[in-house]
């Protein structure tokens, strides 16, 4: 659909946009944990992903930032574990939480708390946490890590690591 002015109808590019949201597929393999009691260096959210996860979520991230509506994906998460991402400063006997999913949704009206719902990481992303996020997995996928992260409107901080070698 096209108006007079041979622009696209706002109608015809919200449904362009639920099209975009409902067919991107996620791609390789994402990590998100924290380490419970752990030292203060170990505070906070860990997130990392390979080649593929972070070409995938840039792609995402895409989508997300350019929505005039409220849209949001759920994406699985790989267990840091089986890639040993959680052994990034060594050997360790900490317990870790991690959950089975990460929603990852424009906040347009930035109203969102991030933070964990049942089985899921559950980030509302204002425009700018979009941005900042979509750099951050630029920067890992390139092997630019170990850096921290601000996001949401309560400053949940995510440090962000490079994928584990040889996995």
């Amino acid at each position: 659909m096209t108006k007079s002015d041979g622009k696209p109808s706002f109608a015809c590019y919200h449904t362009h946009m639920e099209e975009a949201v409902g067919s991107w597929q996620q791609e390789g393999r994402i990590s998100l944990w924290r380490y419970r009691k752990a030292p203060k260096m170990y505070h906070g959210w860990h997130f990392t992903a390979d080649q593929e996860g972070c070409a995938s979520l840039i792609e995402l991230f895409g989508i997300l930032s350019s929505a005039t509506s409220p849209t949001h994906r759920t994406i699985s998460l790989t267990g840091p574990q089986e890639v040993e991402a959680d052994r990034i400063f060594g050997n360790h006997d900490f317990r870790l939480d991690v959950p089975a999913k990460l929603r990852l949704a424009n906040d347009l009206d930035e109203s969102g708390s991030i933070g964990l719902a049942a089985d899921a990481f559950v980030m509302p992303l204002r425009s700018e946490d979009i941005t900042n996020f979509s750099d951050a997995v630029r920067d890992i996928s390139v092997d630019h890590a170990d850096f921290g992260v601000s996001f949401g409107s309560n400053d949940t901080i995510i440090k962000f690591w490079w994928w584990p070698k040889k996995r």
